[in-house]
């Protein structure tokens, strides 16, 4: 289904009893063994009946959301859906707001999106100053910028204004409910981090920021990752003048600037997705790991190996695990990471393999 505008979207594009059923199958994946998904798996038809039903007649209504906290890496409270409205979540995102809304977006948007993520992000801003390099060395600067609290303050008005105009006026107050279903502290304000729609919607929340920096400015090196935005360029004048363009645009949106956001010369580095970057006069860049990025990791290789030890986990689980952290810092200046506790835990299982 490839539809370029929102008049050509209708309820039934997601809330059809075939669209549900794919949404769940979706939905499902990795979490077939928790509790909700096997009871709504028990009664699936009842359930995906009850739904369609509830959107087609205008009935539907998110209930409540499920609080809870996570601490890595840092602290954030998560407010989570009832795993029948995470079904309406997946088929909203997957039928609709995915497919209208990532072709609006710039290339250099780069969270939460198919064949990116954060190792895209790290690839375009690594490309970016080895790009620079050749033509300016470590003469520039980086002007980084992060949002304050961005979920917690989008503007609800706002982002309806954003998400244009929707012809279905069925699919409309759908959307708007999902939008308007959660507050933070003040009325209107914030989308819920649990929810999948909230992630294409601050994904699109900034989109005018994006078009201020490539189009207005014509900044060939910029990418961003949600609510951290990175800058290169050679003239700190220039990026003075970006900033301060920026941080009215950002009020427009109701939004502030973190006190952190600065200008930094390029020969200091610059801290981006739990790395630090450093552009040496070689032209060699160096790629390391924030220190508390590097001791979360490896608290956690330690509680794995000691589940692995007591037959807590299967080696499927390890397995899976280790190729995720080898993922996370594949091309990062780590050698001692390596060595001292991921190439240990291989071994560890070799050897209970050999027995």
């Amino acid at each position: 289904m490839i539809k370029k505008h929102a008049k050509d979207y209708k309820l039934e594009d997601v809330a059809s009893f075939e669209k549900l059923m794919q949404a769940h199958y979706r939905a499902r994946k990795c979490k077939r063994h928790k509790k909700d998904v096997i009871l709504f798996e028990v009664n699936m038809f009842y359930y995906l009946t009850m739904l369609e039903k509830a959107l087609l007649d205008g009935t539907y209504s998110i209930k409540r959301y499920k609080k809870f906290y996570v601490y890595e890496p840092k602290e954030r409270e998560i407010q989570a859906l009832e795993y029948y409205d995470r079904v309406v979540q997946n088929s909203i995102c997957h039928n609709f707001l995915t497919p209208y809304f990532s072709r609006r977006l710039i290339y250099d948007n780069a969270a939460c999106q198919k064949n990116k993520g954060t190792h895209f992000c790290r690839n375009r801003l690594e490309g970016f100053l080895h790009g620079f390099f050749k033509t300016h060395g470590i003469n520039g600067y980086f002007l980084k910028m992060d949002i304050k609290k961005y979920f917690n303050n989008i503007d609800h008005e706002i982002l309806k204004q954003k998400l244009g105009y929707i012809a279905d006026p069925r699919l409309r107050k759908l959307i708007y409910h999902i939008v308007d279903s959660y507050s933070h502290n003040v009325p209107g304000k914030g989308v819920p981090m649990g929810n999948q729609s909230s992630q294409t919607f601050a994904l699109y929340y900034l989109d005018s920021v994006d078009r201020l920096i490539k189009e207005k400015y014509r900044i060939k090196y910029y990418v961003r990752y949600m609510d951290d935005l990175i800058v290169i360029h050679h003239s700190k004048e220039y990026l003075q003048k970006l900033y301060d363009e920026v941080k009215q645009e950002i009020a427009k949106l109701k939004l502030e600037l973190n006190k952190k956001s600065e200008i930094i010369p390029i020969k200091n580095g610059v801290e981006f997705l739990g790395v630090r970057y450093r552009l040496l006069k070689s032209g060699k860049l160096l790629k390391r790991m924030k220190h508390q990025s590097k001791m979360r990791m490896v608290g956690k290789i330690k509680a794995l190996k000691h589940r692995y030890k007591l037959h807590l986990c299967p080696k499927e689980e390890v397995e899976m695990s280790l190729a995720g952290f080898h993922g996370n810092i594949k091309r990062l200046t780590v050698d001692g990471l390596r060595v001292k506790y991921l190439c240990p835990l291989k071994k560890l299982i070799s050897k209970k393999d050999a027995q």
